[in-house]
């Protein structure tokens, strides 16, 4: 079957309003997917979106990595027994949103630099897991603000700003990881029907390729945290955000 997928462990990516959870849902209902929500959507009581201080942030932060620790555990107990493991976004969340939001306001640049750093310290120890495979959906802008309007409730106006630049920062962390991955990244296009998307997305994971190296991950997250420590703030290596990653 064209569906099964060559991976055992995938992460569904790509910024706000992309549709994720619309095609993890999709895939899980096709029978072959155990889809493993985003750590945020378990919390309990939910974190607010909105925050007016590093510290606030940084509570949030910390509750979402316990999060992300207690999902990697789910998954290792899932993984003997089931086909597809379909992770709504990857392990490392923590560290590339709050590198988006220090590049919108200087004054989060020290925590981000913190919550990238003990994102590091938890795939160096194996707190975290790593996917095999990453499909990140590549979702035009204007696509995004509209679906946006459509949820305000989980897409609020005053926040806009904030998922653009921390957009900005997702895609230049994964088209980076996607040219030195040897396939392991791929970029789907997204931004027609769900049907259209959901049939990219199988047939990108369709193609073989080697599994993401922990090594290859731990590489541009430190790159990712050093750029939090220099004046400009930039966020990944100069340079690599100016080549297109492939798309399918």
């Amino acid at each position: 079957m064209a569906s099964v997928p060559a991976a055992r462990l995938v992460a569904l990516e790509g910024p706000s309003a992309a549709g994720k959870s619309t095609i993890a849902e999709r895939l899980a209902r096709a029978g072959e997917w155990t889809v493993v929500p985003e750590a945020f959507v378990g919390l309990r009581p939910r974190p607010p979106l909105r925050f007016d201080s590093p510290t606030a942030l940084l509570a949030i932060e910390r509750r979402l990595l316990r999060a992300e620790r207690r999902r990697s555990q789910e998954v290792r107990l899932l993984a003997p027994s089931r086909g597809g493991i379909l992770l709504d976004t990857a392990p490392f969340g923590p560290a590339t949103y709050c590198a988006g939001v220090a590049q919108l306001d200087s004054r989060y640049r020290r925590v981000s630099k913190a919550v990238a750093d003990r994102v590091i310290a938890d795939l160096e120890e194996r707190r975290v897991v790593i996917p095999e495979r990453v499909v990140y959906l590549d979702a035009p802008e204007a696509v995004r603000r509209s679906r946006s309007r459509r949820s305000r409730a989980t897409h609020p106006a005053l926040l806009a700003a904030r998922h653009r630049a921390v957009g900005r920062v997702e895609r230049e962390f994964w088209a980076a990881l996607s040219r030195g991955s040897a396939g392991s990244v791929q970029f789907v296009r997204a931004g027609d029907s769900a049907s259209a998307v959901t049939k990219r997305v199988l047939r990108a994971l369709a193609r073989p390729s080697p599994p993401l190296r922990r090594d290859t991950v731990l590489r541009a997250l430190r790159a990712l945290a050093k750029g939090l420590d220099s004046p400009r703030n930039g966020t990944v290596k100069k340079g690599t955000s100016s080549r297109r990653p492939p798309r399918r």
